[in-house]
């Protein structure tokens, strides 16, 4: 099952998306305030989420100009790919969105379908506002 969140406009460069993308670490900079006892460890990160229990995630691969996906590890409590999407615009303007695909079943889907779409939703919507916040402060 595929959970994907609403296209949001970035007013920023690819590079800046690459560099934030490069650190498995900068994703804790945007995880809503329900994700607990973050961690990593080189390309690998863990975190706890309320009733869903342990998740552990590694960098699996990059498409530099459309894609940035992070895949479950094996002893994860679920498994799943997080993928970051997106398409540069011009100069400094890119729109994206994160997607979650996870293998789950027709019951499990209407259980996490409302919670799951609103995490990558918050997620995109927290990387807009860091980019916009990053670009914008003094």
């Amino acid at each position: 099952m595929n959970f994907i969140a609403d296209n949001i406009s970035l007013d920023v460069s690819k590079e800046s998306i690459d560099n934030f993308f490069k650190d498995i670490n900068a994703l804790k900079l945007i995880m809503p305030a329900g994700v607990e006892q973050w961690q990593t460890e080189g390309d690998k990160c863990s975190f706890f989420i309320k009733n869903l229990g342990n998740l552990k995630m590694k960098r699996s691969f990059d498409i530099p100009v459309s894609e940035y996906a992070y895949r479950s590890t094996a002893d994860s409590k679920v498994d799943f790919t997080l993928l970051f999407h997106f398409n540069e615009n011009g100069q400094n303007k890119s729109t994206g969105y994160f997607e979650l695909q996870a293998q789950v079943n027709p019951f499990m889907k209407m259980m996490l379908e409302r919670p799951v779409t609103n995490f990558v939703n918050l997620l995109t919507q927290n990387l807009h506002n860091h980019f916009k916040n990053k670009c914008f402060s003094f």
